[in-house]
């Protein structure tokens, strides 16, 4: 298959109760909890989660930091309280990837605010600024952005997790976060003059202040990160916020958040996410993620730039869909985009590159789809990065430069997408645009397969499957879940054969190879049409199935059809007898000659039996022999046999 590009000892540790409680303290029965305070509803299962974790302690944000080293971490959320829980974690990586400084201000203005954005200590420090806030003072937030660490993990299983009772009440994981460097202080709503410097500079001041005393990172030491760095400035890699994403809501489900983050789930019913809070609002609490196209576009016209983003995407999407909407429309979402990118909206630029690439709203400009590519990509835009590298790599629009196409996919990798990962490991097993490299390839795949990228899943386990049978199987088993049709295909083998330690189940290994053939697909290519031959073998055995050759016949033709040699000699020798089909010696010969050519060692073997026997065609014993030679050396093992006895050497 092709690879896969886009158009991306158990020990029972105690709790890090990271609970709105305060440190040391326990609040009156009668204090507001986060979600009473806020006045808002929150679903503790929802999908995503982005809160913000200035108001930790040093040793929490040392726990967090050890955890995400170790593995990804795994919390307990339940929108008034965050938990870390330590000692559980799921079997994966994080990787960074920088991006260019990105300054400011949040200012939570009243105790709802603070709840919603801190649901740890935010009960804390309503209950210290009680009187200021109730005399006109808001909480303000200085955050420098440099970077992102991210796992490629979107889909999660309870019965990935490791730590047995440390993961009691586990309900998200850490899919990443944000770092850099924060300060904390405090302003008149009506001030005008907050700043990221001023709070910086404020904070550094006041030892008195338990709210000043929340800072982490040197913002100068910010200022001179590189964006293209691998990893951050020891003094700039403070924790910000996290990205949270749901784990399964039962043992065999998937995550609640199977794509990228939603904005919409964020917040609380009632409030809305916008200028790096969730604040209330009368708009509905998911925006215009759900509106039709004029009610985004009523929000641009607003100022909204999110809303401006989600009208171009609705008339971009429904093109590419149905190819509905003319040059007009076209044209006012290249606008919109381009109003977006040069307002920093990195996923804006990378949109308009995907416009110029393929050819939507005018002529296909890869050049120009390079140039936001990159400047996207900068802006810490992952899929940019990956889709720049797919440029690099062909030489579109730029000059061919594999080795720039490396890095690229790396910096995508690291930022959690899991495609660019599985090319990256591409690029590590050819050796192209960097030296031959089995074990990275390996790595990398492993995290593209972690972030289901089915591909990926099915190249590794096919490298590990003589050494690691196991991981083999468990990575055909996630690539299958994935709907890769290879992984099926070979998670079907692995069942029907009970191999790589898996208990042998021919009627599973059957559903497998039916979702693998897809029979009544219309795209081909999203296939393999071996699973149609393998389908056709246990219809013509009876083994998982009830035995029907005439069925049969019908899967080794469609596999046949598609090109899998297998599917052509097995179809083949049904023929050449009239088991399940017409009896057709001539046809057989034909079919085996069809098989020998798509490389399939024993339609070769079989065609060289019918020519030495003069079935379905003239015998000929020395072109049998040739046959026989071709079998033997494609590993067909009766060829090499019927080399023996007839005394000729492979």
């Amino acid at each position: 298959m092709g690879r896969v590009r886009l158009p991306s000892t158990l020990l029972a540790s105690s709790l890090l109760a990271l609970s709105a409680t305060g440190c040391g303290k326990s609040l009156r029965p009668a204090d507001p909890t986060a979600s009473g305070a806020s006045g808002e509803t929150c679903d503790p299962s929802a999908s995503s989660g982005e809160p913000l974790i200035v108001d930790w302690q040093s040793n929490q944000r040392g726990d967090l930091e050890e955890a995400m080293h170790d593995g990804v971490a795994v919390v307990a959320y339940d929108c008034k309280s965050l938990k870390l829980l330590r000692g559980c974690s799921i079997d994966g990586t994080y990787g960074f990837m920088g991006f260019s400084k990105k300054e400011d201000v949040i200012r939570l203005q009243d105790s709802q605010e603070i709840a919603v954005n801190l649901p740890t200590f935010g009960v804390s420090l309503i209950k210290e600024l009680d009187a200021d806030l109730s005399q006109g003072t808001s909480l303000d937030l200085a955050t420098v952005l440099v970077g992102k660490q991210r796992t490629t993990f979107k889909q999660v299983d309870r019965d990935a997790l490791v730590g047995g009772a440390a993961c009691a009440g586990a309900t998200h994981f850490v899919r990443g976060s944000f770092v850099g460097a924060f300060a904390m202080g405090t302003s008149s709503k009506a001030s005008a003059d907050v700043s990221v410097s001023s709070i910086f500079s404020a904070s550094a001041k006041s030892s008195s202040s338990r709210v000043a005393s929340h800072r982490d990172g040197d913002p100068q030491a910010c200022t001179q990160a590189d964006p293209l760095a691998d990893s951050p400035a020891a003094s700039c890699s403070a924790p910000v916020r996290l990205e949270l994403w749901a784990l399964a809501r039962d043992a065999s489900g998937p995550s609640a958040a199977p794509g990228d983050a939603d904005p919409a789930t964020i917040c609380p019913q009632g409030s809305v996410y916008r200028a790096g809070k969730c604040a209330p609002s009368a708009t509905p609490a998911n925006g215009c993620f759900t509106l039709a196209y004029e009610g985004c576009d009523k929000l641009c016209q607003g100022g909204d730039l999110d809303g401006c983003e989600r009208a171009a995407d609705e008339v971009v999407n429904r093109f590419v869909q149905t190819r509905a909407g003319g040059n007009d429309d076209l044209a006012y979402a290249a606008g919109l985009y381009e109003k977006t990118c040069a307002a920093g909206n990195a996923i804006g630029c990378n949109q308009r590159g995907y416009m110029h690439a393929h050819g939507i709203g005018g002529p296909k400009d890869d050049a120009a789809a390079a140039r936001l590519y990159d400047k996207s990509c900068l802006m810490g835009n992952e899929q940019a990065c990956n889709n720049l590298a797919f440029l690099d790599e062909d030489g579109r629009g730029v000059k061919r430069d594999p080795t720039q196409a490396v890095a690229l996919y790396k910096r995508a990798c690291n930022g959690g997408r899991a495609v660019a990962c599985g090319n990256l490991g591409v690029m590590y097993q050819r050796g192209h645009g960097v030296a031959v490299d089995a074990l990275a390839a390996s790595v990398f795949y492993k995290r593209a397969c972690d972030g289901l990228d089915g591909a990926s899943c099915w190249r590794l386990s096919v490298m590990m499957f003589d050494h690691d049978p196991t991981a083999a199987a468990r990575a055909a088993k996630r690539g299958a879940q994935a709907g890769d049709p290879s992984s099926q295909d070979l998670y079907g083998r692995m069942l029907e054969e009970g191999k790589a330690g898996l208990t042998a189940d021919p009627k599973a290994a059957a559903a497998l190879y039916a979702s693998a053939c897809g029979e009544t697909a219309t795209d081909v290519d999203a296939t393999d049409p071996e699973g149609c031959t393998h389908l056709g073998y246990l219809y013509a055995h009876g083994t998982g199935v009830t035995a029907d050759p005439a069925r049969a016949a019908v899967l080794y033709k469609l596999g046949c059809d598609r090109k899998d040699g297998g599917g052509c000699n097995q179809l083949g020798l049904l023929v050449l007898d009239g088991n399940g089909a017409p009896k057709d010696p001539k046809l057989a010969v034909q079919l085996f000659e069809r098989a020998c050519k798509l490389e399939d060692s024993g339609g070769c073997g079989n065609l060289g039996q019918v020519k030495e026997q003069g079935r379905g065609t003239a015998r000929d014993p020395g072109g049998a022999v040739k046959m026989y030679q071709l079998g033997c050396k494609g590993g067909d093992g009766w060829s090499c046999d019927q080399l023996k006895r007839l005394g000729k050497s492979p």
